[in-house]
């Protein structure tokens, strides 16, 4: 009803971060919300303070039907935050395998880099997400001897996590060994 009342309600602008009715929608991943936003003209282009638009919200959140939704209702894929990332740079940061392959579907491309030089599938290294690898390195699209601007490949990125990984786990057995012989 307030949409049909004030159809501007749709792009109002919530001032401390920028956040639009579409973002709200889009984080909480509620394709209903946001198909009667969309349907309002809400601009799937609009982005926070920070950069973000409504698809990078549902791709982090891994939000695959409002994902969809937005890039069939013309969302930007290639949209970069203030830190140069993408949708895809998102949802490898998160891990959302769905998500990235959504993105990649709608031809987000995976050699885009972000204000660090990384990649989509450095940061799925950085993190962990082997799913979301898998995903990118399927492409065709990834240059393995890319350096971000530290001078890291995408091979080291995956070492230092499973460096961290290791560290993480010997620190807690032995956490759990000195916990249990002091009972």
């Amino acid at each position: 009803e307030l949409l049909e009342a004030s159809p501007a309600a749709a792009n109002a602008l919530e001032d401390a971060f920028g956040w639009r009715p579409l973002l709200f929608a889009a984080h909480a991943g509620d394709a209903g919300l946001l198909e009667l936003l969309v349907g309002a003209r809400a601009d799937v282009r609009a982005s926070c303070h920070r950069g973000n638009t409504a698809l990078h919200l549902a791709a982090a959140g891994g939000h695959a039907q409002a994902t969809a939704l937005l890039v069939g209702a013309g969302a930007d894929v290639e949209a970069q935050s203030v830190q140069g990332w993408t949708p895809l740079i998102w949802s490898a940061i998160t891990g959302q395998d769905q998500a990235a392959a959504a993105l990649l579907s709608r031809r987000a491309a995976p050699a885009v880099r972000d204000a660090e030089g990384r990649t989509a599938c450095m940061w799925a290294a950085r993190h962990g997400h082997r799913g979301v690898m898998r995903t990118l390195l399927a492409t065709g699209g990834v240059d393995l001897a890319v350096k971000d601007n530290d001078g890291l490949t995408l091979r080291d990125h995956a070492k230092e996590y499973e460096t961290l990984r290791r560290t993480f786990g010997q620190v807690g057995s032995r956490s759990l060994s000195l916990s249990s012989s002091v009972e």
